[in-house]
């Protein structure tokens, strides 16, 4: 129902880290209906029918997810560099937990993943 993203990021303009950057983001979803138990339900007098049970839901976890970057920017001539290191996911870093996606009318797992594991990556850009 919910979803907040933040992202910041600072570069130092002068002093010792001069042309330097660090930023970080942070995302969180509240939790979310995954599936419905089965319910009777009276359509006519004396006819009844399965249904979802959309009052009563399989709620699934919050989820919290947390980035950090790095970089450094130089110029030379006409031609800006930048380089920096992307942190990705850095809650999961030792994680191995799986995560409910959609739930039978039962309540057992339907559909299942991995958390998104923890990444890095450098990037190297020039501008001209």
């Amino acid at each position: 129902e919910w979803r907040v993203n933040m992202v910041t990021n600072y570069t130092w303009r002068n002093g010792p880290l001069k042309d330097f950057s660090l930023g970080g983001s942070a995302r969180w979803q509240s939790s979310s209906a995954i599936g419905y138990p089965l319910i009777w339900q009276e359509v006519l007098p004396g006819t009844e029918i399965m249904v979802s049970d959309v009052e009563n839901p399989y709620m699934g976890d919050e989820e919290f997810s947390f980035d950090l970057s790095m970089g450094y920017s130089k110029r030379f001539d006409k031609v800006n560099w930048q380089i920096q290191l992307n942190l990705r996911n850095l809650q999961n870093i030792n994680s191995d937990e799986i995560s409910v996606l959609i739930a039978q009318p039962d309540g057992t797992p339907a559909k299942t993943r991995w958390d998104p594991p923890f990444q890095w990556q450098i990037t190297n850009t020039f501008r001209w």
